[in-house]
């Protein structure tokens, strides 16, 4: 009995420990940008790591691309602005993005919205 409790508990911890939220297939306002298939995952109890994937629709290859994620509490009050970079972004090529913070927003954070920056054309 003691085991099965133990075991149960192991269980548990294991999955506060590392959760996964998956969020919905979005545009960037501009159009020009689509992510898909994003996951967040808390982990550690100290990072969020956010994963996903982006698509070029804007009718330019990129050597270099800027974004900000931004996440935002229950209120809809922003808890954190970061950048992230894709490099090597073709027009209509999809390519995988990471972007790990280092503080635990678990239990506050809500929601979250990608933008656009700035870019780096081709030549």
């Amino acid at each position: 009995m003691n085991n099965k409790i133990a075991i149960l508990l192991l269980v548990c911890l294991s999955l506060i420990a590392v959760s996964t939220t998956v969020l919905a297939d979005t545009d960037i306002s501009d159009g020009n940008f689509t992510y898909d298939n994003v996951r967040v995952i808390y982990s550690n109890g100290d990072e969020i790591k956010i994963l996903g994937e982006m698509t070029n629709n804007s009718g330019k290859d990129y050597d270099l691309i800027q974004f900000t994620i931004t996440l935002y509490d229950f209120s809809d009050e922003i808890l954190e602005a970061e950048e992230f970079f894709i490099s090597n972004l073709n027009n209509e090529e999809t390519k995988t993005f990471k972007k790990t913070i280092y503080k635990d927003y678990s239990t506050y954070h809500h929601d979250f919205k990608i933008q656009f920056d700035d870019g780096i054309v081709k030549k």
